[in-house]
């Protein structure tokens, strides 16, 4: 809802953010910001974007349509189950499932501008079935934080931890069809008791669950899970005041 950010004229992943065009094409002046998500999923191979919005937010296929502009084939998905992330990328599991997926978040903005191919090459080493890019993190208490040994394999996500000792953090993931049935079906599973309620829950009712948790019970589940470092890369995301106001700063570092 971005309400923290006050009365936006638009989706706030349609904020304008300087252009970041390549060598071979000139930038435009300002683009929206989930832009440059899509960019960065072309630049990693990905033939489709699919996005999942919650009622209301018509000004983004608008602006995207297609996708023929952006040089992928683009689909929507309405939101039906306001209760965490999982469930919402549960919503589109029957347009991706045979597929790797790549997955980031339009609203906040990284300084790399090709952060999936690193994630999809790993994949395809066949060594794990996610592949996660781990940042360092200023405040790790807003993020879900990884623990990840010399071998590059994480044993643990714990989303939002109390304490600030550990900075390692994942922000956007790739993943083979092997994950992809495991959210779904422990999504499902989780929406059995929530949906036998006879009447919906308001998303209030309902613990929020993160992407965090669905990937570390694959972790626990005996799932593989690899960490691929990006140690200089920034991040912002521009859905809170602090990172809203922050904008400028971010690309004139």
């Amino acid at each position: 809802m971005a309400s923290r950010l006050g009365k936006l004229p638009c989706s706030k992943e349609l904020i304008p953010i300087p252009g970041d065009g390549s060598e071979e094409t000139p930038p435009p002046a300002t683009e929206p910001v989930a832009a440059r998500l899509v960019r960065a999923c072309a630049l990693a191979g990905a033939s489709r974007v699919s996005w999942v919005l919650r009622h209301g937010k018509w000004d983004i296929p608008a602006y995207f349509g297609s996708g023929a502009a952006s040089g992928v084939s683009m689909n929507y998905s309405v939101m039906e189950y306001p209760y965490g992330p999982p469930f919402t990328l549960n919503e589109a599991w029957h347009l991706y499932w045979n597929d790797i997926v790549l997955l980031g978040f339009p609203d906040i903005l990284i300084s790399h501008r090709d952060p999936f191919s690193p994630l999809v090459d790993r994949l395809r080493t066949g060594s794990c079935d996610v592949a996660l890019a781990v940042v360092t993190a200023p405040e790790p208490t807003l993020v879900d934080v990884v623990r990840m040994d010399a071998q590059s394999r994480i044993h643990q996500i714990i989303p939002k931890p109390s304490g600030n000792e550990n900075t390692d953090a994942w922000l956007w993931a790739a993943w083979t069809p092997v994950f992809s049935e495991f959210l779904h079906n422990k999504v499902e599973a989780l929406l059995e008791p929530i949906l036998s309620k006879g009447s919906r829950p308001a998303a209030s009712e309902i613990p929020e669950v993160h992407v965090g948790h669905i990937i570390d019970a694959f972790i626990q589940d005996g799932g593989s899970v690899q960490g691929v470092r990006f140690p200089d890369t920034r991040f912002l995301d521009i859905g809170t005041p602090d990172g809203f106001r922050a904008i400028p700063h971010f690309f004139n570092q």
